[in-house]
């Protein structure tokens, strides 16, 4: 699909959602009725309540677990603590080194003769880029070959683990008879710039919800930074390969899966086993989600669930504005009626999930940022723009 088409496509999309979901909410009552119903819903589901219940050693899979690193010097130690002391009976970690050009290769390799007699760490070197390739893809293609286990984790470097986390991980994935399982670490943040990364983690979530559990359709956003699956299903479905110069790689190859009538699952849970130091401060932060927006590989359902939301928000600041305008008191006070509705019911996602409520009161003004993002994301595709990202040139256009 060439870039012009695929920017049509996806703009295309965009509009007829958004303009057809803002007629649909144009009444006030309808329109909020319908957000927070859908709110309380996604809040309370069953599906975001994960239990287990450990079984005896000799019940869990041995595991190979691969962690890509491009110039994570900051990230070595304490990702690979959290994996040194995993509670889980037998396990290999493997690293590969993606060209870094900081200190991460020889920290590696301090921690590795540090912590000879706890865990068995192997470090690959990775080969150069080739071209058509992701530095991501292309590090766990060359990483997995070296896994010795059936069942694989793909952990990104800024993925802090608990010591039950694999445990709780491998036992709903076996539990669930899965082939390749997803599941959303808790962001850790900071500064407020870096509140867009809790509002993007909140909407793979929700969109992912209402596609499979509320729709009973089997599509969804999956989480990027933590990704179980089996050998068997990674070398059938042509791995990291078939999806070299996707980003994100995870929702390409989920497609993938889904094409193939292979189980696919999401752990959403609170259990916060696993965190996720993301991103850096603001600019950071918009650049990454900007990087990881690939419209190629965004399902129909989860985009609509996003798109219902958008319009809620988008329409309750539209009539304020409209309000002010036109000296309509009563538009005003609907608009501002829209955004608290939101705000409150985003904050009492937030205490669930044990995050800050006080986040929500800018809950909606996070959906503009989404917005803009998004417009943002598109535009640098559009002109072919190349972004930098951990000090290696990305063409954003390879995503189409």
């Amino acid at each position: 699909m060439t870039s012009t088409h695929a920017f049509l496509k996806a703009i295309t999309a965009f509009l007829i959602f958004f303009l057809a979901h803002l007629l649909i909410n144009a009444d006030f009552w309808i329109q909020n009725f319908v957000g927070v119903l859908l709110f309380l819903l996604f809040i309370t589901s069953s599906s975001r309540r994960v239990g287990w219940q450990d079984v005896k050693d000799i019940g869990y899979p041995p595991v190979s677990i691969v962690v890509p690193m491009r110039n994570e010097e900051k990230n070595v130690t304490p990702c690979l603590s959290s994996l040194a002391f995993l509670d889980y009976p037998n396990y290999e970690i493997i690293i590969a080194n993606d060209s870094s050009t900081d200190g991460t290769r020889e920290r590696v390799l301090k921690f590795k003769e540090e912590y000879k007699g706890k865990a068995s760490i192997s470090l690959i070197d990775v080969p150069p880029l080739l071209g058509g390739w992701t530095g991501k893809t292309w590090a766990l293609h060359n990483a997995i070959k070296k896994a010795k286990h059936g069942i694989l984790l793909v952990a990104d470097a800024d993925v802090r683990h608990t010591p039950q986390s694999l445990k709780s991980s491998v036992n709903y994935f076996l539990a669930k008879q899965a082939d390749i399982m997803t599941r959303a670490p808790w962001p850790i943040i900071y500064t407020p710039g870096e509140w867009p990364m809790i509002f993007s983690m909140f909407l793979l979530r929700y969109s992912s919800w209402f596609s499979d559990s509320f729709l009973k359709r089997n599509q969804s956003f999956p989480s990027e930074q933590y990704v179980l699956m089996t050998k068997e299903f990674y070398e059938n479905s042509g791995g990291y390969e078939a999806v070299r110069g996707f980003i994100p790689e995870v929702m390409a190859l989920v497609n993938i899966a889904h094409r193939m009538g292979k189980k696919v699952v999401r752990m959403d849970d609170d259990l916060k086993d696993i965190m996720v130091r993301m991103h850096d401060g603001r600019k950071a932060t918009t650049q990454g989600i900007v990087r990881a927006m690939d419209f190629r590989v965004i399902p129909f359902y989860p985009f609509l669930a996003i798109s219902l939301l958008i319009a809620w928000v988008v329409s309750g600041i539209v009539k304020i504005g409209v309000g002010v305008f036109a000296a309509n008191g009563i538009m005003v006070l609907q608009g501002f009626a829209s955004y608290a509705l939101f705000a409150v019911v985003f904050m009492w996602y937030l205490s669930k999930s044990h995050h800050s409520s006080v986040i929500g009161l800018f809950a909606p003004l996070l959906v503009l940022n989404f917005v803009y993002l998004t417009i943002l994301a598109l535009f640098k595709r559009a002109i072919k723009k190349q972004v930098v990202w951990k000090g290696r040139t990305i063409d954003v256009t390879q995503v189409f």
